[in-house]
């Protein structure tokens, strides 16, 4: 529930930060390539700023992992005020964490290529 509001407040904390004290990728700047993060924080502004399509093209995976955050944000706040409970979750078995464990590094390696390819 805490994720939206905290979210909300790094972005805007980071949009006040001058551009001298942003943090820099130290691999970006040692071997000339991003690394899978790079321009999460650039994504994060952007995000926070409404410009959805521009911190998508700067960081894909990030802009929907913040989506993500902020929609289940929202959804728990609703449930929330409605003084309606959380819904629960079956268990997720062990053969479907692999399958997750195995869509997430992918995900992460199609982003990388992403990445190296805009030339972020």
């Amino acid at each position: 529930m805490a994720s939206g509001p905290i979210l909300l407040a790094l972005g805007l904390m980071a949009r006040l930060m001058p551009d001298h004290a942003r943090p820099l990728c130290l691999t970006h700047q040692l071997t000339g390539l991003p690394c899978p993060g790079c321009g999460s924080f650039r994504a994060l502004v952007l995000f926070t700023t409404g410009n959805l399509p521009q911190a998508f093209l700067t960081q894909p995976f990030m802009t929907l992992i913040y989506t993500g955050l902020a929609l289940a944000s929202m959804v728990a706040w609703l449930l929330w005020l409605l003084n309606k409970p959380s819904p629960t979750r079956p268990p997720i078995p062990a053969k479907a964490w692999k399958w997750l464990i195995a869509a997430l590094a992918l995900a992460l390696l199609l982003n990388w290529a992403y990445l190296v390819a805009a030339g972020v």
